[in-house]
């Protein structure tokens, strides 16, 4: 028969608000611009629903960002703060050229086709798997950096990118770490 004072106790991980990931990615919007200087004229983020931390981040004011998400709510939220924010299926809508994407909430191939040569996909760790598979092998992409969150500061890390490319830590979702790729 089995103790169960003798069995660990489950922990919870903290679930971060959106205001806190919100916070963290601007930090790691930040981080990427110092550490990259990307020439940056457009900044697509499909399946963005109501998270503007693009448009807070220094780098990156001033070029365009275009929100879009299929949530009409979210949007409209968008369009009424003043953003370049659409109601679309991301895999339909066409921004053009873009030099840097955000693959957050979902992945999908068609918006990977608008990015630049040299222009640069961040995407977080909820989707590493496809990230590793899809985005590196059949996009003519490369793996630079991980933005890396540890109690709260944001770093990036080029030196152990094959630390990264292990399977992904499904517990951590959207709060985890973010993973830098340009395209050749």
């Amino acid at each position: 028969m089995i103790n169960t004072q003798e069995l660990p106790k489950p922990t919870k991980e903290k679930v971060l608000t959106w205001e806190e990931i919100r916070k963290m990615r601007i930090q790691a919007f930040d981080t990427f611009f110092a550490a990259f200087k990307p020439a940056l004229n457009a900044i697509y983020y499909p399946g963005s629903n109501k998270d503007f931390s693009p448009s807070k981040t220094k780098g990156f004011q001033g070029k365009r960002i275009i929100y879009v998400d299929m949530d009409t709510k979210a949007i409209q939220t968008l369009q009424r703060m003043g953003f370049d924010a659409y109601v679309s299926d991301a895999e339909a809508f066409d921004p053009g050229e873009v030099d840097l994407l955000l693959l957050f909430n979902f992945y999908a191939d068609k918006p990977l086709e608008h990015v630049v040569k040299n222009g640069y996909v961040i995407c977080n760790q909820h989707w590493q798997e496809q990230a590793f598979t899809k985005i590196l092998k059949k996009n003519d992409f490369e793996f630079v950096g991980a933005l890396v969150e540890t109690n709260g500061i944001v770093r990036l890390d080029r030196e152990n990118l094959q630390n990264y490319s292990l399977a992904p830590d499904r517990n951590k979702g959207k709060s985890a770490n973010l993973f830098v790729f340009r395209k050749k």
